[in-house]
């Protein structure tokens, strides 16, 4: 079929390209239409077609058309999204717990021999995300050379789907929690065993060791109906 298509002349070549091309814009104007079926949340008749931003004039009105429609496609989704009920942000106690801050974060400011942060600093820190102002954020001291990572990404605003905060989570394990235990267990089992192919956990005497471990917490129980075993361990939930 490839050799037949290249043995074409450059006539019948031209007369295919055409052909494809009017089907291309039958079929464009075949969508056009119906998008410019579909109720338009929120926009009465005929705004879809006014409600357009200035700009370079062009004599194409199936492109203008498409640019219409998209506009009120985007300002629909936008409206359904802000519709939508606001959740909530729960956080897991530490920050009020704690009055040396050792459960909450502290990445890249100073901290004592003890690994415990510096109060001035992190108060800063939770001053210039409140205030969200540069000044504040160039404020901020530093335990070394390596600057915080882009903290003020929080401010920027998604334009597509849902807004990062009209999204949440549950709160992490407390500090004091079993489950936050169990996933310290679960990290030093799994740094003792970063070197063991899973296909030797079964008759690894170390993956049996984590295994029996593991088990003695409800957080891995719970969420595996047979416990944690060599067939999952270090797999997670999936």
């Amino acid at each position: 079929m490839a050799r037949r298509k290249e043995e074409r002349n450059d006539g019948e070549r031209s007369e295919e390209f055409s052909a494809d091309r009017r089907a291309f814009l039958s079929g464009s104007v075949a969508a056009a239409g119906a998008a410019a079926a579909v109720p338009l949340i929120g926009m009465a008749p005929g705004d879809a077609e006014a409600a357009v931003i200035p700009g370079p004039a062009t004599n194409n009105a199936l492109a203008r058309r498409r640019a219409n429609l998209a506009y009120a496609t985007r300002r629909n989704a936008a409206l359904y999204q802000r519709s939508q009920p606001l959740p909530l942000h729960p956080d897991n106690g530490d920050e009020a717990a704690y009055a040396n801050k050792i459960g909450s974060f502290h990445k890249g400011l100073p901290h004592d021999s003890l690994g415990e942060v510096d109060p001035a600093a992190f108060q800063q820190l939770r001053r210039a995300l409140i205030r969200r102002d540069d000044a504040e954020f160039e404020a901020i001291p530093l335990g070394g050379a390596r600057k915080l990572a882009n903290p003020q990404a929080t401010y920027t605003y998604s334009l597509e789907g849902a807004d990062s905060h009209a999204l949440t989570m549950p709160a992490a394990p407390a500090f004091a929690s079993e489950d936050n235990v169990a996933e310290i267990v679960e990290v030093y089992w799994h740094a003792l065993l970063r070197d063991i192919p899973f296909d030797d956990y079964a008759t690894n005497p170390l993956a049996a060791a984590a295994v029996a471990d593991l088990n003695q917490f409800s957080y891995f129980t719970s969420k595996y109906p047979g416990g944690i075993t060599t067939d999952n361990l270090f797999r997670g939930e999936t």
